[in-house]
């Protein structure tokens, strides 16, 4: 086996006996645990949610300040340029870097303005890659550090007729548009950013003095509603019912004091009337038992009787056979005696006849003898 197979095993063993041990706890407190863990993940999301809405809120917010710091830093050199003092603007940015919201500021100079005015102060002529590539771009940038304590931002400058109601290209040279340079400045985010802290922690203790009356309802709720009902646990009813299910009549259902309403004492109700069903059909089935065995009984004496009745009617029925054949034999018998009398008849009726003829034939001898004595 590999090591892969048995690392699979050994996890699935673990997470088979985690679902045992949940399933041994009580129900309430599964329940319990299982709206804690759904309220802890929807706290987690809203506050998550509303941490990055207003994390948003507020370096949007950082984002207007750095573009009205860019309004007024360039507003207020194009007027030292005016009035012929621009060469006091770094004690100007000075006072802006010691602001409390403004950690870094720094005027960039590109393009026109370089050939014109030449490169300026170190500070002017040294862009970083990426203020350099505003500037080359045209377009501001804005960026959170990645410890998100400031907001780093690029404004481009660019040459325009009206800028703030200033010519700016009645001072410098190149075409409407043109990028004369940048203001690139650090907006600290630290403020905004314990805001965020404390309004983290507020919502979540608001979260947890809302959710801890939640679970308290809830654990009446299922004690009152589920657990009493049942009479005890749900896997305890179940383990009765499916031992009622296959036959086993002889659990022990075991119920509280004082309990007459609940699962639990109606399943125990139900076991005690099948025992009784079943041992009334129990004593009818040894009652229809002995009833079959008299029937039974009864059934035999009369096949022997209709055995005997029936030899006996055999012995008759040859008997009546004899009695036919006598019959018939007697009837042939008379028959023969009958044509012998009738024979007989006949024969005597010629015999008297003859003795008829005879007595008539001594008449005539008798007359003729008279006759001839005479």
């Amino acid at each position: 086996m590999s090591l892969l197979q048995m690392s699979s095993s050994t996890l699935s063993q673990e997470i088979v006996g985690r679902r045992a041990g949940l399933n041994d706890l009580p129900v309430w407190v599964r329940l319990v645990l299982g709206i804690c863990v759904m309220l802890f993940v929807t706290w987690s999301l809203m506050i998550y949610l509303t941490y990055a809405q207003q994390r948003d809120a507020s370096v949007a917010q950082s984002r207007s300040f750095a573009e009205s710091v860019n309004q007024m830093t360039v507003a207020t050199i194009t007027a030292m340029m005016i009035t012929g003092v621009s060469k006091e603007r770094g004690v100007f940015l000075d006072q802006i870097r010691n602001s409390n919201d403004v950690n870094d500021i720094k005027v960039l100079r590109f393009g026109s303005v370089v050939t014109q005015y030449g490169a300026g102060q170190a500070s002017e002529s040294a862009p970083s890659p990426e203020e350099k590539a505003v500037m080359e771009k045209g377009q501001p940038s804005f960026r959170v550090a990645e410890d998100n304590g400031s907001l780093h931002a690029i404004i481009p400058m660019l040459n325009s007729r009206n800028f703030l109601g200033k010519n700016c290209m009645a001072c410098h040279q190149g075409k409407e548009g043109e990028v004369l340079g940048a203001v690139s400045m650090k907006i600290s985010l630290q403020k905004a950013q314990a805001g965020l802290r404390d309004f983290t922690w507020w919502i979540s203790l608001v979260a947890l003095g809302l959710s801890l009356p939640m679970l308290g309802s809830v654990y009446f709720f299922i004690r009152r509603f589920v657990t009493r009902p049942m009479g005890g646990e749900p896997a305890a009813a179940t383990e009765v019912a499916n031992r009622i299910a296959a036959g086993d009549l002889t659990v022990d259902v075991q119920v509280k004091s004082g309990d007459n309403s609940s699962l639990l004492y109606a399943l125990k109700n139900m076991t005690a009337k099948l025992v009784q069903v079943v041992s009334e059909v129990r004593a009818s089935a040894e009652a229809l038992s002995s009833a079959s065995e008299e029937v039974s009984a009864t059934a035999q004496s009369m096949s022997q009787a209709s055995s005997e009745q029936a030899a006996s009617v055999e012995e008759t029925s040859a008997s009546v056979e004899q009695m036919t054949a006598s019959i018939t034999q007697n009837t042939e018998n008379a028959k023969v005696t009958d044509g012998m009398a009738m024979q007989a008849a006949k024969q005597a009726g010629e015999g008297g006849e003859a003795v008829t003829q005879t007595v008539e034939a001594m008449k005539q001898i008798a007359k003729r003898i008279n006759i001839i004595d005479d």
